[in-house]
């Protein structure tokens, strides 16, 4: 009953997939950016740190997002399973 109500359930978790992929990728280059920035001005390892802690801010609540979005896939499962739910 409740997967009737999201027909749009793999394309979903297919965009999520490719949004978690990316949001790795846009870590990585946050830092890589960081770096160059810093390397500029003459302190890379200053700059490293600044886009370490942008991506940590950034990409880590996305991140958390991404999660929860797919324990809550987990649980609309397990409610909808008869088995394990009797009513």
């Amino acid at each position: 009953m409740l997967a009737a109500l999201v027909p749009f359930a793999p394309m979903n978790r297919f965009l999520a997939k490719v949004l978690q992929w990316g949001n790795s990728v846009l870590a990585i280059l946050i830092v890589l950016a960081g770096f160059l920035l810093g390397q500029q001005e003459g302190n890379a390892a200053l700059g490293a740190i600044a886009g370490f802690i942008t991506a940590v801010a950034f990409c880590g609540t996305l991140a958390v997002f991404l999660d929860t979005r797919q324990l809550l896939e987990e649980i609309r499962d397990l409610l909808a399973d008869p088995e394990r739910n009797p009513e």
